[in-house]
C-alpha cells in the first residue's frame, strides 16, 4: 500500500486527534473526514475495554474487483475528558458485507426466516 502524505488537523471536526490516531490513519491510508464521519454518525457503538473508552463502526463501500463491491468497516476508538471528545485510535478493516439495521420485530425475523 502506497501511503499518501496528507495534512492531518489534531482537532478536526471539533474533537481532538490524538498523534497516536493521526499515525494510524496515514499508516491505514484512511481519510480523516472518513474516520470522522464513523465517529459522528455511527452505524454502532460499544462500550471499550475501560471505562469511559467507546469504539465507533461504519461500514463504507468501495469499488472492488471486477466490478464488484468492497466493504470496509472503520472502527474509532474515543473517549470524552472534561467535555471534550478524543479519538484515541483509527482502524479498518474488510468485511463481507455491511452492516444493516432492521426495523422488524423478532416474530417477523422468524417469519421471514422460515419462509411463511
Amino acid at each position: 500500500m502506497v501511503q499518501r502524505k496528507v495534512s492531518m488537523k489534531n482537532d478536526y471536526g471539533g474533537v481532538v486527534w490524538t498523534k497516536h490516531a493521526l499515525e494510524r490513519l496515514q499508516q491505514r491510508d484512511i481519510a480523516q473526514g472518513d474516520a470522522f464521519a464513523t465517529f459522528n454518525r455511527p452505524e454502532r457503538s460499544r462500550p471499550g475495554g475501560k471505562r469511559g473508552v467507546y469504539v465507533y463502526y461504519k461500514t463504507w463501500e468501495s469499488p472492488g474487483r471486477n466490478g464488484g463491491k468492497h466493504y470496509e468497516q472503520i472502527e474509532i476508538v474515543a473517549t470524552k475528558d472534561e467535555g471534550k471528545w478524543i479519538i484515541l485510535s483509527v482502524w479498518s478493516k474488510p468485511v463481507k458485507r455491511p452492516f444493516t439495521k432492521t426495523n422488524k420485530t423478532l416474530l417477523q425475523k422468524i417469519i421471514t426466516l422460515l419462509g411463511l
